[in-house]
């Protein structure tokens, strides 16, 4: 019996001496779960749920982009690629970026950044909400049609890629001929006729080929901002000087046919302006691949 007693009275004390411990490992894990249930959203998950530049097209998770700190989410390489171009164009449709940045700030306090985060899931969807409702009302979305993805083989933009290797024909060729004529008028002669005359029929016959191939690589273009006014005047310049090239042809092989040391200034005027007109064209060419400000930072 007293043994007994002895075991019993040892259990006891070890109950009441482990019963803290067991308590205090309780309450760490309900800690840890709460703090699990309430930790914010994976870094590398986009913040919104709708593309903010194809506002009807839910974002698709492997078409993404950070900007200012936060993961933005796009629905196809296309989008991604106008909304890195521009950012600040689409950032109407993304109002909640400011309510995550005001939330993610150090200097707020606790209540002020829980209130922030109430509001911002609140804002966040409402803004999703009219998305899908909108996303509802409108036609499909065909990201082989108007995005180029998974679309295949395409014959005329792939054609249209050869206009960045074609292009510097004409403007060697017509720029050259300019600068002979230019000479030419210094020393009142007619030695680099033959030159200009073949390097002005080549020149013009390159342009055709050029501006064609232009327009086939402007089928699957896509630019924002500042980008859509420059693609529009250098589209805009380079059909002008192709007109201008031909025109020029023309009037230099009536040129020719004129009796020898004849000046024929129609010819003179037209190699001049067709020298500086593709000129111009190329630079607005040059400013879609290197910015506007390449030529002079």
């Amino acid at each position: 019996m007293q043994l007994l007693k002895m075991i019993q009275s040892i259990c006891a004390v070890g109950v009441l001496m482990l019963a803290p411990n067991a308590l205090a490992q309780d309450d760490h894990s309900d800690h840890d779960h709460a703090s699990a249930s309430t930790s914010p959203q994976v870094a590398d998950q986009p913040i919104n749920m709708m593309c903010p530049v194809t506002t009807d097209e839910e974002v698709d998770p492997s078409f993404t982009t950070i900007y200012k700190g936060q993961t933005i989410g796009l629905c196809c390489k296309k989008c991604r690629t106008r909304f890195e171009e521009d950012p600040e164009a689409y950032l109407d449709e993304l109002p909640m970026l400011q309510s995550v940045s005001l939330t993610a700030s150090p200097e707020s306090s606790t209540n002020d950044a829980h209130d922030d985060a109430d509001e911002s899931d609140h804002a966040h969807g409402e803004s999703d909400s009219s998305a899908i409702a909108e996303h509802d009302d409108a036609e499909p979305h065909d990201h082989a049609v108007d995005h180029g993805q998974e679309a295949g083989f395409k014959l005329l933009p792939f054609l249209g890629r050869f206009h960045i290797l074609i292009i510097h024909f004409p403007i060697a060729l017509l720029t050259v001929a300019g600068f002979f004529e230019s000479i030419a008028i210094v020393r009142k002669q007619t030695s680099f006729d033959t030159i200009i005359r073949a390097m002005v029929a080549l020149g013009a016959l390159s342009s055709v080929v050029a501006v064609v191939l232009g327009l086939m690589n402007a089928i699957e273009a896509q630019y924002a901002g500042k980008l859509v006014s420059i693609f529009w005047w250098h589209r805009a310049l380079g059909i002008a000087s192709m007109v201008v090239a031909i025109i020029t042809w023309i009037l230099v092989e009536k040129r020719a046919k004129m009796e020898p040391g004849s000046a024929f200034m129609p010819a003179r005027v037209s190699i001049l302006c067709s020298a500086a007109l593709v000129g111009v064209a190329a630079h607005f060419g040059g400013s879609l691949v290197y910015g506007w400000t390449y030529l002079f930072p």
